[in-house]
């Protein structure tokens, strides 16, 4: 009986390398010279190179003033969740608790960059998630401020290493607090209508059946009575004529001039650009619109998060009516990776941020690295590595094509250029088209009809284009073989330009 760590490890392949990561657990038991049935899973090296994704939703209520967000991790799209142990001693073979041991901790922040882009506003700790696999948080109340815009971020430390994945968001309390002013204005003006229609309905009441009574049971008195009834109706006719005159213009001038004023503020500022991927050693136009004749600034994030950029304030264009711009120049020295390029302005509290993946390789340096990649090829244990950089390379080969069809659509004059761009391409699908026939052939499996590339069709742009993702089909459908470890059917589809 005791406390034991037992460690799992698995027998080292030909190459002297073990296909699975080593894995240590805590056992507890009280029984002495029991049996206990413990389920372990054993990551494998390969797999394990999958790309890991934390997935960030968030909603705001104003009329509660209350931010909930909910934050879960995924791979190829598959929810994470706890896994079902047996802990009976001896073990019965059915599951009694869930194994929550690869979820280490969730942090979830929210920042307000027009004060303070360093320090969040609010951080909330989660260590363990829900039985699904689901971090949850609830902020209320928010203090929050109207017309602008937060950047909720979120962390999940998980798996035996204890690795942290980040994803993030925005969101806007802009509209949602607009709205809920305008519906309490409107509810409060529809009490004051309704009341005031009740006062009426007295006061015809009391004309039409209450003085008339009065008259017949105090015939002696009938004059006076008459005439203080008369003075008291018309004192009464004025008060409501008063009113309603009141109710009259703040229908037509006061609440209009209350409702443009509530809603002038959430007008949507945002950056204009829509370009997604920069090389290296290039210049970005950066457009930003929001209100006229104001100060913005924008700062720019490294993929590691770090200022390269700093509130460098932004120039309106002439004539342009609330249109800002600055020249971002994306250095030879810079890292490749995901910028982040935030424009924010602090007295209308407006914001808006871009993420611009910079990148040093296109059409004319396809070539060369395709023919390093092939090259490394030796052993089937490096598939995964290859197929990640080949996905790269194909990405650049279609950013490739479409460049190449607008060429030939815009700009005669680049006819002969472009043309040469098409071999290369071509050039470039029948190396892998080849390599990918030897790795296929390492899996008997016959998939030389879509792996051959025609010399016939080798300036058909669409042809190239559907060739390029036949291939990268391919390679899909064979990384797949290799982590079939259960021998299940495996299927593969994917889609062509028409």
């Amino acid at each position: 009986a005791g406390t034991f760590v037992v460690t799992w490890s698995t027998k080292p392949d030909a190459s002297g390398k073990s296909p699975y990561f080593d894995r240590g657990v805590e056992v507890k038991s009280n029984v002495e010279n029991a049996s206990k049935g413990i389920l372990v899973e054993l990551e494998n090296v390969v797999s394990a190179q999958i790309e890991w994704h934390v997935i960030l939703t968030n909603s705001y209520v104003a009329q509660s003033d209350t931010l909930s967000a909910t934050a879960w991790i995924e791979r190829r799209g598959k929810l994470q969740e706890p896994i079902p142990m047996d802990t009976s001693e001896p073990p019965d073979g059915i599951p009694d608790t869930l194994d929550k041991s690869n979820f280490k901790s969730c942090e979830l922040k929210v920042y307000d960059y027009d004060t303070d882009t360093d320090t969040p506003l609010k951080v909330f700790t989660g260590i363990l998630p829900d039985d699904k696999g689901l971090y949850k948080f609830v902020w209320n109340p928010t203090g929050l401020q109207e017309g602008k815009t937060y950047f909720v971020r979120a962390t999940i430390t998980y798996g035996v290493s204890s690795t942290p994945y980040t994803s993030g968001g925005t969101f806007d309390v802009s509209v949602t607090k607009a709205q809920s002013q305008m519906i309490t204005e409107h509810a409060e003006q529809k009490t004051l209508l309704e009341t005031i229609t009740g006062q009426a309905a007295v006061i015809q009441a009391a004309v039409t059946t209450t003085i008339p009574q009065k008259i017949d049971e105090a015939t002696s008195v009938i004059g006076s009575k008459i005439d203080t009834s008369t003075n008291a109706i018309k004192t009464e006719t004025s008060a409501i004529k008063a009113e309603t005159a009141k109710i009259l213009t703040a229908t037509e001038s006061t609440i209009p001039t209350q409702i443009r004023e509530t809603v002038e503020p959430s007008l949507r500022s945002e950056i204009l650009n829509r370009e997604s991927t920069m090389r290296l050693g290039s210049k970005l136009m950066v457009r930003y619109r929001t209100y006229p004749g104001l100060e913005p600034f924008i700062t720019v994030y490294d993929p590691r998060n770090k200022l390269k950029i700093s509130q460098s304030p932004m120039k309106e264009v002439a004539g342009s009516s609330g249109i800002y711009e600055y020249e971002v120049f994306l250095a030879n020295g810079w890292t490749v990776g995901d910028y982040t390029i935030v424009c924010s302005e602090s007295s209308k509290g407006t914001m808006d941020a871009l993420i611009i993946s910079a990148i040093r390789t296109d059409l004319e340096d396809i070539s060369g690295q395709v023919a390093t990649i092939l090259g490394t090829t030796t052993s089937l244990a490096d598939l995964k590595d290859v197929a990640d950089t080949l996905n790269s390379q194909f990405s650049i080969i279609e950013s490739a094509l479409g460049k190449i069809s607008t060429d030939l659509v815009n700009k005669v004059k680049e006819v002969a250029s472009s043309a040469t761009d098409i071999e290369s391409v071509y050039g470039q699908l029948v190396k892998i088209g080849k390599e990918l026939k030897t790795l296929g052939a390492s899996q008997d499996v016959n998939l030389s009809k879509l792996l051959e590339v025609s010399k016939e069709k080798s300036q058909d742009i669409k042809y190239l284009k559907n060739k390029t993702q036949q291939l990268k089909a391919a390679m899909a459908l064979n990384n797949k073989m290799v982590e079939n470890m259960a021998h299940k059917p495996v299927t593969q589809t994917w889609f062509e330009y028409k």
